[in-house]
């Protein structure tokens, strides 16, 4: 008898009432996810290998969206202004397509340099970055402003955790995590390593588009 009862009751449930069921199941899948995330093995930022992800040396690197000025001297044709594509490249002429994202302007104008000595016998070529892309950077957890934030191309953690309005009373300044989809990457920071010298490693780490930092 009882268990009519309670099938009858939930036949009566409204459209209002299985919306609000759905989207309690749906939350509590999100927190399933997010607590299973939280348990992901990662790396001690200043333990990272000089050529991970992330640790580039010093200099700028191209990214995209970037705007180049690249100039082939003693030729107008070969000179001009170049955007990074969505796939990194660029187009120029007589040379056609070419990989320029995640290179500094250096190394690319040395590679545009061997490939247009077919046209001129000693070339000579410079790569100007005339504007940097800014980057959307994920920050969520303990900190004053969670959200969506821009930062410039060469910011580093500090400078996140300043734009989000910095740590709440709850914050682990010892459990900053940043995650990155590709390649997957998980990276600890200590907010003391950060701040104190030989933690240059950490605070010199170069933040990518759609990189995630969560403060626990």
């Amino acid at each position: 008898m009882r268990t009519r009862w309670r099938n009858a009751k939930a036949r009566r449930l409204g459209p209002v009432q299985k919306l609000a069921r759905g989207a309690w199941v749906l939350f509590v899948g999100l927190l399933l996810l997010v607590g299973c995330g939280a348990h992901d093995p990662y790396v001690w930022a200043q333990s990272l290998p000089p050529t991970a992800p992330g640790t580039a040396s010093t200099g700028d690197v191209i990214g995209v969206g970037d705007l180049l000025d690249i100039r082939v001297y003693g030729n107008a044709d070969l000179s001009g202004k170049a955007r990074v594509r969505a796939d990194g490249r660029i187009t120029l002429s007589l040379v056609g397509d070419i990989a320029a994202a995640g290179k500094t302007p250096a190394a690319l104008a040395q590679e545009i340099q061997m490939r247009v000595q077919q046209y001129i016998k000693v070339p000579a070529v410079t790569v100007g970055i005339d504007e940097a892309h800014t980057l959307n950077i994920v920050v969520l957890g303990e900190v004053a402003r969670p959200g969506v934030i821009q930062v410039p191309r060469q910011a580093g953690i500090l400078a996140v955790l300043a734009l989000a309005g910095g740590f709440t009373e709850n914050a682990d300044r010892e459990s900053i995590y940043l995650k990155r989809q590709r390649p997957p990457l998980r990276v600890r920071f200590s907010y003391h390593t950060l701040t104190t010298l030989g933690g240059e490693a950490a605070a010199g780490f170069r933040l990518e588009n759609g990189d995630v930092v969560t403060v626990e």
